[in-house]
């Protein structure tokens, strides 16, 4: 089997923008970011490079960034917009498969869509060229998408959260060799909360080397 995996780092906030009015949703010089219980749940370039970080509270991101654009966290828009995703990702495979978060601080590598494509590729005239249409079939939706390629769904989402790019995506289609690959992912990739992972670091776990050793 061959998964293609189809990661959306900023769809929280491109669905957010996407609900805004045109003249307020084109201000990109102003720094945006997406709150979910008083913290920054999503940020974006122009907020990360004022200082402002996930999980940061709301009152030190207004500090630093005062004219901070604020908007609230909403999984169920976040889903809303997968799913078009999905849709598109079915007119390249009858088998494909789409987690949204639960909530809005699930592990971001376990949150896309995913399409099994092995038996689709002589029809498409082989990967390349069924990455090349699909990339021009998602543009329309406006999302950035970073794709990656694997013998499983989960390593396939792993590597596109982690490593992969749509130009030049990171493919594997040996076992062995996306073992490999993801033995230096960080645990934070999987992991989202802070405490569960410095009780990890504590015990010498980083990544998934560390976990399998």
């Amino acid at each position: 089997m061959l998964w293609v995996a189809l990661h959306l780092p900023a769809l929280s906030l491109e669905a957010w923008l996407a609900t805004r009015p045109a003249d307020e949703a084109g201000d990109a010089a102003r720094p945006g970011v997406l709150i979910h219980e008083h913290q920054v749940a999503h940020a974006d370039a122009a907020a990360l490079a004022r200082g402002v970080r996930v999980g940061m509270k709301r009152a030190t991101a207004l500090a630093l960034a005062p004219d901070l654009r604020l908007g609230v966290a909403d999984p169920r828009r976040d889903a809303q917009a997968l799913r078009s995703v999905a849709h598109v990702a079915l007119g390249f495979s009858p088998s494909v498969t789409w987690l949204p978060a639960a909530s809005a601080t699930d592990p971001p590598a376990l949150v896309g869509v995913r399409l099994e494509v092995q038996t689709c590729l002589r029809y498409f005239g082989g990967l390349p060229a069924l990455l090349a249409r699909l990339q021009a079939a998602l543009a329309p939706l406006g999302h950035r998408v970073v794709v990656a390629t694997a013998p499983t769904a989960l390593g396939a989402a792993l590597l596109a959260a982690w490593r992969g790019d749509l130009a030049q995506g990171l493919h594997s289609t040996d076992r062995e060799a996306l073992q490999r690959l993801l033995d230096g992912l960080p645990l934070a990739g999987l992991v989202a909360d802070a405490a569960r992972l410095q009780a990890l670091a504590g015990m010498g776990l980083h990544t998934l080397a560390d976990v399998r050793r």
